[in-house]
This record gives C-alpha cells, structure tokens and sequence, in this order.
C-alpha cells in the first residue's frame, strides 16, 4: 500500500493505493467547511494590498483532522510502504519537507 498526500488551497486530501495504484480509501479536509474557525474563503485570507495566505495553524489542525479520520475510518496504515506528497500552498509543502 502508498498513502498519497495532496494540498490544495482548498483542502488537503489522503488517498491510500495498492502496488498497481487502484484507490482502496480517501478522506479530505476541506479548509472552510471543516474549520470554519479560521474564516477562509478558498483556503486563504485575502490582505488589503492582495495578499493571499492561508493560516500554518489552519495546515497543522487539518493534518490532525485528516490523520484522526483515516483512524477512525480503520486505514491499515502498517501496510503502507511508502508515501507520497503534492502541494501547491507553499505552507504544506513547508510542513512535509
């Protein structure tokens, strides 16, 4: 089994693969409906001069909501051989490096 990370600025989502890559599992967090706390819209907060960022809080709260939903769901994360990840919001890709 691999476990596929991807990061959005929208989401983050986990896909768990077999050797021949059939999807057997997938869980999302979606930034703005699962953590409405951090007022997102798209992801993101929008600054005055056009900023854009997305809160490293909000990155870190939606691994452990995504981490806590593949146990829960059961994932044989044991099986998992290696892993696998893909951002475009350079905060997760600052977390997995």
């Amino acid at each position: 089994m691999f476990l596929g990370l991807d990061g959005s600025t929208q989401a983050l989502k986990a896909s768990l693969l077999t050797s021949t890559l059939d999807v057997r599992r997938e869980v999302a967090v979606n930034f703005d409906a699962d953590l409405p706390h951090y007022k997102t819209k798209g992801g993101v907060h929008h600054g005055p001069d056009g900023q854009v960022h997305s809160p490293v809080e909000m990155v870190i709260e939606a691994f452990d909501l995504l981490f806590n939903r593949m146990k829960e769901q059961g994932w044989p994360l044991g099986d998992v051989m290696g892993v696998a990840a893909a951002g475009q919001v350079s905060p997760l890709l600052s977390l997995w490096c």
